[in-house]
């Protein structure tokens, strides 16, 4: 049976600050047995990933190997599991004072308490304090649970009858009101999550279908007494759709809304901070696509700016703030720069965090990096990263950046001089091109002129190929538009000297 790396890759999770928590949380709940929880808690902690997944499969010898104390090595899977509850209970205690859905969660448990104590008069005082925050931050599941307990408590403590119906018909009204907020939500929440599927695999589903979600689906049930997080999720779907359309204006527009929502309840900006980083990086990115500067530079600055609560939304900002730097530099076509300035950074970061960088993200790192050094002529650093990204295990889904690199790398082969590997290339790569749908009018015409110029005879015919290229290339379609930036390198070249 696999052992499950479950507790190493919670352990790995957590901050400095949070661990230093987990250490003193153990020392006032633990008797007896502290240092032997302690011992595999820092044998995890000072594990590398490397060490442990061997082969991308978690070996827990290693671990074990580590481990002297002989009543933990004997009953392992029995420490790993009290272990794993202890550190999530240290993490409920951990900064929840900040998390007002925990505080409305610790004040639910508090209430069922009082009321098994018969402390009637207590619960409903703390019934009333929670439904005040569950009303200004929008938490109405936890609401509705308030008010079905709240209505329970009347008929125990209020001896009028009509007053005792006069208040479960206005809680039963009340809940009735939360109950239909909760609805919508939910319908909202499940079109939001279809369309970010179909948004995710544009190669399975068509964009029609999000277009029929959208307009058939969703307009009807947004209204001016819409809650907080229909209101995100409608316009996240609505920025969705558009991205499909390429109308990144809309897209921007939408997103822009999002980002004006919390700007009016910035209480509820630590409460849904995921969101809001991702609506903010998103946002960012249709800036660079519309060519608004101004309003790029003036928002880039809130990434700074976030209060973050984990060392997951730490490398989350991270990430983006990497990659909003790396597509502003392609799109400005600022490619020394970004190589004498922020790539020694980049790629720094790159080799210290890239088992915790998402798939999709390190694919567009290595693209960027391979793709400005060509744009410089730094043939040889292009190659090594466009590799890298050929490389790489993936979905499916993403396969077509994978196409993308490959294709790119005839064109850098070429570009070193490697002559005799250009004609089988092209003869290999154009079946897989046209397997996988990405093979168009540029992409033929510019695998002729490369294997033409692959076997030229001297630079001159070589400029006459591409001179030619260079003329027609805007009006041919091309299929891998991840490097589409290409074109414009191909009409360059077409003015060269040689």
């Amino acid at each position: 049976m696999a052992k499950s790396d479950a507790l190493f890759k919670l352990i790995k999770s957590l901050s400095r600050d949070e661990k230093k928590h987990v250490v003193f949380f153990a020392t006032k709940h633990i008797i007896g047995q502290q240092n032997n929880y302690m011992e595999v808690f820092y044998v995890m902690d000072e594990a590398e990933n490397e060490e442990i997944y061997n082969n991308e499969k978690y070996d827990e010898s290693v671990i074990l190997n580590r481990i002297k104390t002989k009543a933990v090595k004997n009953n392992f899977s029995v420490y790993k599991k009290h272990l794993y509850d202890l550190i999530l209970k240290s993490l409920r205690v951990y900064g929840s004072e900040e998390e007002v859905l925990v505080f409305i969660q610790k004040s639910l448990l508090d209430i069922n308490i009082l009321i098994r104590k018969n402390l009637l008069d207590q619960a409903l005082k703390k019934i009333r304090s929670a439904k005040k925050l569950t009303e200004k931050y929008h938490y109405d599941i936890e609401h509705y649970k308030l008010c079905l307990i709240e209505r329970r408590l009347v008929r125990r403590t209020i001896s009028n009858i009509e007053k005792g119906i006069f208040q479960i018909e206005t809680l039963q009204t009340e809940a009735d009101v939360v109950l239909n907020h909760i609805i919508n939500n939910s319908k909202s929440l499940k079109i939001y999550e279809e369309s970010f599927l179909i948004t995710k695999d544009l190669s399975r589903l068509p964009s029609q279908k999000l277009i029929d979600l959208v307009r058939g689906n969703l307009n009807d049930s947004i209204t001016s007494k819409s809650r907080f997080h229909q209101l995100t999720q409608y316009y996240l779907t609505c920025s969705n759709f558009y991205f499909l359309e390429k109308d990144y204006r809309n897209a921007l527009d939408y997103l822009k809304r999002i980002l004006d929502l919390f700007d009016q309840n910035k209480w509820m900006v630590l409460e849904n901070i995921s969101t809001y980083i991702n609506t903010l990086n998103n946002y960012l990115t249709y800036c660079i696509l519309t060519n608004k500067s101004s309003q790029f530079e003036k928002n880039f600055k809130k990434l700074h700016s976030i209060k973050t609560k984990s060392k997951y939304q730490n490398n989350l900002i991270d990430q983006h703030r990497y990659y909003l730097t790396c597509i502003y530099f392609l799109r400005k076509e600022n490619y020394k720069e970004a190589i004498q300035q922020f790539f020694p950074q980049l790629i720094e970061w790159i080799n210290k965090f890239e088992s915790k960088i998402p798939t999709s993200r390190l694919m567009t790192f290595y693209y960027s990096l391979s793709i400005t050094y060509f744009m410089e002529g730094e043939f040889m650093n292009a190659r090594e990263w466009n590799n890298k990204l050929i490389n790489m295990e993936v979905k499916k889904v993403r396969k077509t950046v994978q196409a993308a690199a490959r294709f790119f790398s005839v064109i850098i082969n070429h570009e070193l001089g490697y002559y005799l590997t250009i004609e089988p290339m092209v003869k290999n790569l154009r079946k897989y091109l046209k397997q996988v749908n990405r093979f168009g009018t540029a992409e033929h015409t510019i695998f002729e002129a490369l294997v033409k110029s692959s076997i030229a005879l001297d630079d001159k015919s070589r400029k006459l190929i591409f001179q030619d290229l260079a003329s027609k290339i805007d009006q041919l379609e091309m299929k891998n538009k991840e490097i589409e930036t290409i074109k414009d390198w191909f009409k360059r070249k077409g003015n060269l000297t040689y």
